[in-house]
């Protein structure tokens, strides 16, 4: 039988970061994001208990492209963020990380699983649409817009590097000419 003192070992990575230790909650979607793609106090509310124990959080998806977001209730940080926005991407940060833990914000562009009651329409490699497994688990997608030159340069990512970096400052990141972040990690997820 595996010792079960070895996942409260701290987890030193390769990027010289240590994780105080080995349980980690892995990325759910919230869904508890206001009418205008905000963080809430629901989000410093169920942080705040996660944290308390887990060396690693993976944040829920943060929508870098409001035009297709995965469903309704995500965090969204496409476009300038006005002070009310920062102020609360704060306190969701710092809720995520007051135990010591890590916290790893999930950039997430939906692509073709865009939920087709707040958009249009996906954008994904194909014209294909999403199926997904089982009858009816909720999934209400429409079969996206290919992507080609021609959309890749129309259709950019309305979260530019500047808007990550400012994001990043608001989880009290550094994003030093390495690019590696120092505190809270950066990891983009294209779906």
């Amino acid at each position: 039988m595996a010792n079960p003192d070895v996942l409260l070992a701290p987890l030193k990575l390769k990027c010289g970061k240590t994780i105080p230790n080995r349980i980690a909650k892995a990325a759910m979607t919230e869904g508890v994001a206001d009418d205008l793609s905000r963080a809430t106090v629901a989000h410093k509310t169920l942080y705040t208990k996660w944290s308390d124990g887990c060396g690693l959080l993976i944040t829920g998806n943060i929508m870098v492209d409001r035009r297709y977001m995965e469903r309704p209730g995500n965090v969204a940080i496409a476009g300038p963020q006005d002070e009310m926005q920062r102020l609360r991407l704060r306190a969701f940060a710092r809720a995520a990380t007051q135990h010591g833990n890590h916290c790893w914000a999930q950039l997430s562009h939906a692509g073709r699983q865009s939920h087709k009651t707040i958009a249009s329409g996906g954008l994904g490699p194909s014209a294909v649409a999403f199926e997904a497994p089982g009858k009816d688990l909720g999934m209400k997608v429409d079969a996206p817009r290919e992507i080609t030159k021609e959309v890749r340069q129309a259709e950019t990512m309305s979260a530019t590097p500047s808007v990550i970096a400012a994001f990043a400052i608001q989880f009290g990141m550094v994003l030093p000419n390495s690019n590696r972040p120092s505190g809270l990690d950066i990891v983009v997820i294209i779906q």
